[in-house]
């Protein structure tokens, strides 16, 4: 059960490095645009950007939603390197397997 526990962790330890380094690439209201981001993935049945930002991940109010698409912009530098951590780790399927400098994106 402790092995388990540790392994669920470090999953979920990855996944937060990984969402900070997505959310390092915006440059302008990147905490609505994150939000916009887990409402798309949390809900398929939403038919409008009104109805996303109604639901419960999204916390700010129906402007934010406009700014953030409005201004959206990315940082390009950023944007490279969680591209090249994404791909290398997708590749691998394993951290602990690969080499030191896929590890390092993503610690």
């Amino acid at each position: 059960m402790e092995e388990h526990d540790s392994m669920q962790q470090a999953i979920v330890t990855k996944f937060k490095k990984f969402r900070d380094q997505i959310f390092s690439c915006f440059t302008y209201r990147a905490d609505a645009t994150m939000e916009l981001i887990d409402a798309l993935s949390n809900n398929q049945d939403a038919l409008s950007i009104v109805q996303l930002s109604l639901n419960p991940v999204f916390r700010r109010g129906y402007g934010s939603v406009n700014s953030a698409i409005s201004n959206f912009n990315v940082n390009p530098q950023q944007l490279a390197i969680t591209e090249q951590c994404l791909i290398m780790h997708i590749l691998t399927m394993s951290i602990n397997d690969s080499p030191k400098s896929i590890r390092n994106c993503m610690m």
